[in-house]
């Protein structure tokens, strides 16, 4: 897995990349872009309304809403 870094024992189960909102975007910050290099880190993370379900090897779930993750550009690295 490129840019993660993962115990030997760990391994990702399911992944999947999150789009923002534009519409939410548009009507927010008054802008028509869909070209995310334009728009600001918090323009974005104002878009995402969902939440993002991880669970745990024994069943543990926890439910996070996703504009509580750090935002990341394609091969960005921490």
């Amino acid at each position: 897995m490129n840019g993660m870094d993962l115990d030997t024992e760990d391994y990702v189960v399911s992944m999947d990349a999150v789009n923002p909102d534009f519409e939410i975007i548009r009507k927010e910050h008054k802008t028509e872009t869909q070209n995310l290099e334009e728009l600001e880190n918090e323009q974005i993370k104002d878009s995402l309304t969902t939440l993002m379900l991880t669970v745990a090897e024994k069943g543990y779930g926890k439910r996070t809403p996703l504009a509580e993750y750090r935002i990341t550009r394609a091969a960005a690295r921490a």
